[in-house]
C-alpha cells in the first residue's frame, strides 16, 4: 500500500512501515462508523494485517491533525500532520509496539456512551475521546497528549507507566521510524526499566519494507541476552 492511499484512507502513510506479508490469511473486523465528531475505521491492511484507525471525521481546514493507527501486529503509530506541505516536512509518525500478542485486534463502540475502545494484540484496551479523535487512556498504563501539533513534540503522544512490555521507535517526520535502519528504539519494561537497541537487531527489512524479527518467546531469549535487566516473563 503506498503512502498516498494510507493518507487518503486517514491511517497513516508510507510503505516504509509496510509488513513482509507472510502465509497466513488476516481474519478482520469491517467497520467504519462516525462516533460523535470521531471516524473510526477497521479493515484489513494487507492480506495478512488487520488495522483500527481512529481520527477527527473532518480535521482542521488547517490540516493540522493526530490520528491514529492500531495493528493486528501491536503497532500503535500516532500520525501527525503539519499543514499543507511536502509529505517530508508536514507529516511525522511516533510508533509504539506492545508486547505479547495474545489477543485478536478488536473494536467496541457503545454508541449510549459514544465511547471507542480498540482492543491491542496484547490484550490491553485503548480508549479514545470521540470529540477530540484522541486517545485518552491505557488500562495498563497512563497516556499523555499535548493539544499542539508540532513537529518538535515528538507526536505529542506520551505512554508511562506501562505495565507490560512496550518498543518506542520514536518520531520521524516524513516516513516510519522504524522503517529506517540505521535508527534505534527503546524496550521498556513492566517496572520502567529501559534498553536502547539497534533497529536492525529487532527489525529485518525486505524490499524497503520492514516486520519485527521475532515472535514473542524468541524476542524473550533475545532481551535475555541483548538485555539482561530487563523483564520479559511471557
Amino acid at each position: 500500500m503506498t503512502k498516498k492511499s494510507l493518507v487518503l484512507l486517514m491511517i497513516s502513510w508510507g510503505s516504509s512501515f509496510a509488513v513482509v506479508q507472510s502465509a497466513v490469511a488476516a481474519d478482520c473486523p469491517v467497520d467504519y462508523q462516525v462516533v460523535g465528531r470521531a471516524r473510526v475505521v477497521a479493515d484489513k491492511l494487507s492480506e495478512t494485517e488487520c488495522y483500527v484507525s481512529v481520527g477527527l471525521d473532518w480535521p482542521d481546514e488547517s490540516m493540522l491533525y493526530r490520528s491514529y493507527l492500531l495493528t493486528s501486529k501491536g503497532l500503535m503509530l500516532v500520525f501527525n500532520s503539519l499543514g499543507d506541505g511536502p509529505e517530508s516536512t508536514h507529516t511525522g509518525a511516533r510508533e509504539f509496539y506492545f508486547f505479547p500478542h495474545t489477543s485478536d485486534l478488536g473494536l467496541r463502540v457503545i454508541p449510549e456512551t459514544k465511547r471507542i475502545l480498540v482492543r491491542m494484540t496484547n490484550s490491553d484496551f485503548a480508549e479514545f475521546n470521540s470529540e477530540t479523535g484522541q486517545i485518552q487512556g491505557l488500562k495498563k498504563g497512563a497516556v499523555t497528549v499535548e493539544s499542539r501539533i508540532a513537529a518538535n513534540n515528538a507526536g505529542g503522544v506520551e505512554i508511562s507507566d506501562y505495565k507490560m512490555l512496550i518498543l518506542d521507535s520514536g518520531f520521524k517526520l516524513g516516513s516510519s521510524p522504524s522503517g529506517i535502519s540505521s535508527r534505534k528504539s527503546v524496550f521498556r519494561d513492566q517496572v520502567g526499566r529501559s534498553c536502547e537497541v539497534k533497529n536492525t537487531e529487532i527489525f529485518k527489512y525486505v524490499g524497503g519494507q520492514n516486520e519485527l524479527k521475532y515472535s514473542d518467546k524468541d524476542l524473550c531469549q533475545f532481551l535475555y541476552s541483548r538485555c539482561p535487566s530487563l523483564t520479559c516473563n511471557f
